[in-house]
């Protein structure tokens, strides 16, 4: 499907303008013609920049200069490994042979050893110890205790076969459901070669550590802190978004926020909270919640750093559509800012970023070439920022393609600021957003979202597997963008989930490691 769909920038531009000038009779429609509305023939030339990339900075230091949006890991410790891994087990959901786990399971503890991370060997569990993925991974979780003289499991790497999003649902919700909520780590043995007849890639295991880290509580690599214009330690980065369940049922939604914790900029605490639609179970976009969530994050903030709050707010909202902009000033940064007054009066500095991708914005070069577009995929160059010509004159915004597009036409985000007591300068923030697209933490090249942004998405996303257990085929729709699958629905008691979401927030280490990667 993607061979056929994807088309670079130029075949893309090309079959617009087909459509444009030979199937599309725009001069004959008499409702534009009384309007005086025409179209061009010709697509609109703006001007772009193309901005530096940032330095991406990892344990003792160790620099790198990205080339082309991306870089290389080799020789790197993390920069903040997570908490060693002393309970832990390995669970073969496949038929694979037991000898064949234990080679993947000897990688990846060599992959972590590499990159600084400390792991016990781990206990290994088989599918057939149980009827189902929670008796599997509880029974998987005594052994790991018992091995690791009484310490309570961390992790579960757990192998399937390929194109199972039952068995993957099913084995992230068992883990919540454990008496004490432990991350996954889901591989899929053919991408892995397990018991495959190359030897298992370095690159492929060095991609799991990264994963495993972020979701123990560590942090791989930030950005140079030279590089962060209007940054520093006293910053918090915030990221919010909003799931929605198929419409027409009156269940909740989901919303999501994340925020770092500290001056390093790489531990994210999260919360999570279930939102009544109001009204025929239409889905409500704007958070309710925000209030109470900006709370617990500065809360947080306050009990890593000796009670000290951060001075100024950066919020990237992902999802907020045009139309709601007017409601997202009213009901979410005024509820922003009454968090803000209620723990620390009058000292915290907003700034309010709506990041989309719903719209069908696109960029090619004039006259492309070497070192003007990239050599595989004709895209622009990562870092390309347009903020003139397609933009509203009177508003804040740019667009940006902070990635290097590898299929079809890259899309750049649009960024649209309707707060910012922090004063930005455009170079300033489109500098600032550019560099933070350098800091997802399980990747070696930018991404199309800052992590705030990213990384509520995500637990959005996966916060669904907290509520809905398989039942019937439903599609699960986001507040920025339709997943576009079916996957199996069905409510759980919201009871239970409330519950599940306080003993989740109740364990520290669990709820500053981010899970959902």
């Amino acid at each position: 499907m993607i061979d056929v769909a994807r088309k670079d920038p130029l075949e893309r531009q090309a079959a617009v303008m087909d459509l444009r000038n030979r199937v599309v009779k725009y001069e004959q429609d008499e409702l534009l013609n009384t309007w005086g509305v025409s179209i061009a023939h010709e697509p609109v030339h703006v001007e772009g920049r193309q901005l530096k990339p940032p330095r991406v900075v990892y344990g003792g230091n160790k620099q790198d200069a990205p080339r082309g949006g991306a870089w290389n890991l080799m020789g790197k410790k993390f920069l903040r490994p997570g908490q060693p891994l002393a309970s832990w087990a390995i669970v073969n959901f496949t038929n694979k042979r037991v000898e064949d786990v234990r080679v993947f399971g000897d990688a990846l503890r060599k992959a972590m050893a590499n990159v600084g991370m400390q792991s016990a060997e781990p206990i290994y569990a088989d599918h057939r110890e149980g009827p189902t993925p929670l008796a599997i991974l509880q029974g998987a979780g005594k052994k790991a205790f018992a091995a690791s003289g009484k310490k309570l499991p961390q992790l579960f790497v757990c192998i399937l076969e390929a194109n199972q999003p039952s068995l993957y649902e099913d084995i992230k919700r068992a883990g919540m459901d454990l008496p004490t909520p432990t991350a996954s780590q889901c591989i899929n043995a053919r991408k892995a070669n397990i018991g495959g007849p190359k030897p298992i890639a370095d690159q492929y295991v060095a991609n799991v550590a990264m994963k495993i880290n972020i979701k123990i509580g560590g942090g791989n690599h930030t950005i140079n802190p030279a590089d962060l214009p209007g940054i520093d330690n006293a910053t918090m980065l915030m990221g919010a978004d909003v799931t929605h369940p198929p419409p027409g049922l009156g269940l909740d939604s989901i919303a999501a926020s994340v925020a770092t914790a500290d001056a390093s900029r790489v531990i994210y605490g999260h919360e999570v909270r279930l939102q009544r639609n109001p009204g025929r179970g239409q889905s409500q976009e704007i958070i309710l919640s925000m209030k109470d969530m900006i709370k617990a994050h500065l809360q947080r903030w306050a009990r890593r750093n000796a009670n000290a709050l951060p001075t100024s707010i950066i919020m990237f909202r992902d999802g907020v559509s045009e139309g709601q902009f007017a409601a997202a000033k009213q009901v979410e940064i005024k509820a922003i800012r009454d968090a803000i007054q209620e723990v620390k009066p009058g000292t915290i500095k907003l700034t309010y970023i709506v990041c989309g991708k719903r719209h069908h914005v696109r960029f090619s070069a004039e006259d492309p070439g070497p070192g003007k577009t990239d050599a595989r995929s004709g895209n622009l160059l990562a870092g390309t920022v347009v903020d003139t010509g397609v933009t509203n004159p009177v508003a804040f915004e740019f667009f940006l393609q902070a990635h290097a597009g590898l299929i079809g036409t890259a899309k750049p985000t649009r960024y649209i600021v309707l707060e910012d007591d922090n004063k930005f300068s455009s170079d300033s923030l489109q500098t600032v957003v550019n560099a933070l697209c350098y800091s997802y933490g399980r990747a070696t090249r930018s991404v199309s979202l800052p992590p705030p942004a990213y990384y509520s998405d995500i637990l959005a996303e996966k916060a669904r597997a907290l509520l809905w257990a398989d039942a019937d085929t439903r599609s699960l729709v986001t507040g920025s963008s339709a997943s576009g699958e079916s996957r199996p629905f069905d409510p759980v008691d919201e009871r239970k989930a409330r519950e599940l979401m306080t003993r989740i927030d109740k364990r520290t280490d669990f709820n500053l490691a981010q899970w959902y990667m």
